[in-house]
């Protein structure tokens, strides 16, 4: 299995608590504008924590798509349509994976990073419509609005289409941690090699000493 680079790994540790928290907070907490003209002072505190927790995955998630588009390799794992002929291992390993065969795990162009890709921008997606949630909602004003905050329409539809991609954030994060259990259990050591601290690299020239003591 192609291991992860310790930067991923941060990257991963990071977006994992992150992302977990932005979604299991979602359904505790009450947003004061819309949902109750009196909430719970406990949502009140969710929801504040929601979204800072949001613009500081918006962030993480920026820094690691910018890192992954500046690595040619990275970005044709995690983006195979961009690039012509890289979709190939995509659709083969999907179509094994039809007939019951697993898809190798780890950092290789395939199925799981085209798969983490498509993840990647739909947690973006979801991170920035919350941010915007935030900038657009009644009585906020924002920059290059003159003055004048946008309508509840404008900030409605918007909620509309970022609990609409939430749903679909929800779906990935429980399919991701599924796969990432089945490969686990297959005896890919996925988690293991996600989670536990990476080796540390030795040498080419310490390699040569060794071979010719």
């Amino acid at each position: 299995m192609a291991r992860w680079d310790g930067p991923s790994k941060i990257y991963h540790w990071l977006l994992s608590f992150a992302i977990s928290f932005e979604l299991f907070s979602s359904t505790l907490m009450s947003d004061v504008s819309t949902n109750s003209a009196f909430p719970a002072p406990s949502s009140v505190g969710v929801f504040d924590a929601h979204q800072i927790g949001g613009i500081t995955c918006a962030l993480i998630l920026a820094a690691y798509i910018r890192r992954a588009w500046r690595d040619p390799q990275v970005r044709d794992r995690l983006f195979p349509w961009l690039r012509p002929g890289a979709m190939r291992p995509v659709l083969r390993e999907a179509r094994a994976l039809l007939r019951g065969h697993l898809p190798p795990a780890g950092a290789a162009v395939g199925l799981p990073g085209f798969i983490h890709g498509l993840g990647l921008l739909v947690m973006l997606g979801m991170a920035v419509t919350g941010v915007l949630n935030i900038l657009l909602r009644p009585g906020v004003t924002i920059p290059f609005s003159l003055g004048f905050a946008p309508s509840f329409f404008i900030y409605s539809v918007e909620s509309v289409v970022h609990n609409a991609i939430s749903v679909m954030a929800w779906v990935y994060w429980i399919g991701h941690v599924a796969f990432a259990i089945i490969h686990e259990a297959a005896g890919q050591g996925v988690l293991r090699a996600m989670f536990a601290p990476s080796p540390p690299t030795v040498p080419d020239n310490a390699v040569q000493v060794r071979d010719r003591a």
